[in-house]
């Protein structure tokens, strides 16, 4: 599905974009927060999991989106916003909002998945003290209207419009899948060719990818999304991806997002293919 992943260094800068994407006419239901509480905030326990309405839940109920606090093991208390939220971060069982006004009620840890690939990458955004919005849509309009928000509020940069929608090639080195991308990564053809070789790649049994950006000038929400479902996407398969030769632009997106702690990046791509033990 279509996703465009906005990430910002504060929790007031990521309620005013989740506002803006409602104004917008982005429905509430394909729109999550995720943020990090301030841990002295919590008086509960400070391991386990648990959702309520003692935590933030104010803030989810002013933006007209159901709201809980859990507190995830290795990360601590977390505010998620909308109904999809909590299921980021592998609550599976839980709706955001479920116990909003009946305080922290403690919950079943099967219910809890950390170990879920697209959990654990949430959680490293999260141990960066950033805030994340996902948006998911099968509506184009929708998935464009949204990227336009979050390309302009989130961290990132001002896109060339000059330079052409990015261009995609492939070859094999080994076992090793490399994906060479160029130009933009934008909302619009660029991300959805790539999403559909990824995929296709991993139907194909394919487990080692890497994705050679040194060509690419920019990169937006939209573009964002598709890497850190191409990422989960492949370890959740039991393979890995790697993002290798990234142009100065795109890392220092990666850098100030912090999504460089979160993804796995190499200077070259020898140094890459090395890594895959190829």
């Amino acid at each position: 599905m279509p996703t465009s992943i906005g990430v910002f260094p504060s929790r007031s800068q990521a309620e005013n974009a989740v506002q803006e994407l409602l104004t917008a006419r982005v429905p509430r239901d394909q729109v999550s927060l995720l943020t990090p509480e301030e841990a002295h905030r919590h008086t509960g326990k400070s391991v386990g999991a648990y959702v309520g309405g003692a935590i933030g839940t104010g803030t989810g109920l002013s933006l007209g989106l159901a709201a809980a606090t859990l507190i995830v093991p290795g990360v601590g208390p977390v505010l998620a916003i909308g109904l999809g939220a909590a299921a980021l971060l592998g609550f599976g069982g839980v709706t955001a909002g479920k116990s909003v006004g009946s305080g922290l009620d403690a919950l079943n840890e099967e219910e809890h998945a950390a170990d879920l690939p697209d959990a654990a990458f949430f959680c490293n955004v999260l141990r960066q003290n950033r805030s994340v919005i996902v948006v998911e849509t099968d509506d184009k309009a929708v998935h464009t209207r949204a990227s336009a928000v979050l390309n302009r509020l989130g961290i990132g940069g001002a896109s060339d419009d000059t330079v052409p929608p990015g261009k995609i090639t492939t070859r094999n080195v080994g076992d090793v899948v490399v994906i060479s991308l160029s130009g933009r990564l934008v909302a619009g053809d660029a991300t959805a060719a790539f999403r559909e070789l990824v995929y296709q790649a991993v139907e194909l049994g394919s487990t080692k990818l890497l994705i050679d950006m040194s060509a690419v000038t920019f990169v937006d929400s939209s573009g964002i999304g598709e890497l850190v479902h191409a990422f989960i996407r492949v370890k959740k398969a039991g393979g890995h991806l790697r993002l290798t030769r990234l142009s100065g632009k795109v890392a220092e997106l990666m850098r100030i997002t912090h999504l460089d702690k979160v993804m796995d990046i190499q200077n070259d791509e020898a140094q890459a293919l090395a890594a895959f033990g190829s």
